[in-house]
């Protein structure tokens, strides 16, 4: 209920951010997209995802993980350049940014424990 709610959360700060971005668009659901994802990386892997993304519209990733290891977060845009990192002790990862072009960009999930990490990955744009 935790992870639903802060997904719901984080929908209704993007509807906002649209809202105020695009006033004079008819929608703001024409610049929203999101997905949840809820995977398992295994001990001393890295789980890899491609989105693409449209340009000049704020893109947040949050991963929380099951407390058992820490994980990782990495963006990279098509042409590999690390966009965002969040490398601290944890297994909760939280990556903004806003892209300046449409492109495809890559999200890596890096578990650094000897045990599998089960995580849910929320992206929102």
């Amino acid at each position: 209920m935790k992870k639903f709610m802060l997904l719901v959360a984080m929908v209704m700060a993007f509807t906002a951010y649209a809202s105020a971005q695009y006033p004079n668009s008819k929608s703001s659901s024409s610049y929203y997209h999101s997905s949840v994802t809820e995977e398992r990386v295994l001990a001393n892997s890295t789980d890899t995802y491609s989105e693409v993304f449209v340009a000049d519209v704020n893109v947040v990733v949050y991963v929380e993980g099951d407390g058992d290891t820490d994980l990782d977060l990495y963006i990279y845009d098509e042409s590999g350049n690390l966009i965002d990192s969040d490398t601290d002790n944890t297994d909760k990862c939280y990556c903004e940014w806003t892209p300046r072009w449409r492109g495809k960009f890559t999200i890596k999930i890096k578990n650094l424990g000897s045990v599998y990490n089960a995580y849910t990955m929320y992206v929102l744009q």
